[in-house]
């Protein structure tokens, strides 16, 4: 029986990837930096104990770390050490373990002045957080035989956090306070849950990519697409201090 693997299983793909292979004939494992959760193998990446993997994995799907932007800028030394030192020496670690090792990236490691970078883009990041994906993917694609890099879009859905938060904050009567000049291209949870099966079972490349259609502000898409009373709807900049407008489609790749 196969063993999956699933690193960082109470973020919010984690936990879709576990309910979505919840009826598959496999054995399935998750980690949880929180040690409450007794189903789950406990594995803090701001300090990481590697001896509690001790049996070979036939896929593993490398999902910790800090993915809030804002955080990472607040936080550069922390979101340093979680998402490229400690993270490099995990995926270094579950490279000899597993022969099929999937990074999750972000579309941020591209600048965002052009839609639908494809693979072969040259990385460009214009964030903090882009930044230190870009460090893990390169030591990836240079030092790493079993670990290959998926990049998405904004993942969306309506047990998103970010709409779960704005839902909340409009139903008291606060402001939300979306971006005008960051763009999301809404790409559905299933999508990508079916795109990490496909590379579970047919890992052909070194890197993928997974993207909606569509290019839209966080405020357009707070005013265009959910039943918000726009009075409460602010726009705002993004932190990365960038002014004007910028994307974050992807063109999907050619395995499918």
């Amino acid at each position: 029986m196969n063993k999956i693997l699933i690193v960082g299983g109470d973020s919010y793909i984690g936990r879709a990837l576990k309910e979505f292979w919840s009826c598959k004939k496999f054995s399935l494992y998750s980690t949880s930096r929180k040690s409450e959760l007794h189903d789950e193998i406990f594995f803090d990446l701001q300090n990481p104990d590697f001896s509690i993997f001790s049996s070979n994995y036939d896929f593993i799907v490398f999902l910790a770390g800090i993915t809030n932007i804002k955080y990472c800028i607040d936080h550069p030394d922390l979101s340093e050490l979680i998402n490229v030192k400690n993270t490099i020496e995990a995926l270094t670690f579950f490279d000899k373990l597993s022969p099929n090792i999937l990074f999750i990236s972000s579309a941020d490691v591209f600048d965002g002045s052009e839609p639908r970078e494809s693979i072969y883009s040259k990385q460009s990041p214009k964030n903090l957080y882009g930044q230190q994906k870009t460090l893990v993917e390169k030591f990836i694609i240079k030092e790493l035989a079993n670990t290959s890099i998926l990049r998405l879009s904004k993942v969306v859905d309506q047990e998103l956090p970010l709409l779960q938060q704005w839902r909340d904050d409009i139903s008291e009567g606060k402001c939300i306070y979306p971006y005008v000049n960051k763009y999301l291209s809404p790409t559905n949870i299933e999508i990508v849950l079916n795109k990490i099966n496909f590379i579970r079972q047919n890992n052909k490349s070194k890197l993928y990519h997974c993207s909606g259609d569509d290019d839209i502000s966080y405020f357009d898409y707070a005013v265009n697409y959910l039943k918000f009373d726009k009075n409460l709807i602010i726009p705002t900049h993004g932190p990365s201090g960038i002014e004007k407008n910028y994307f974050s489609s992807l063109k999907d790749d050619d395995f499918n």
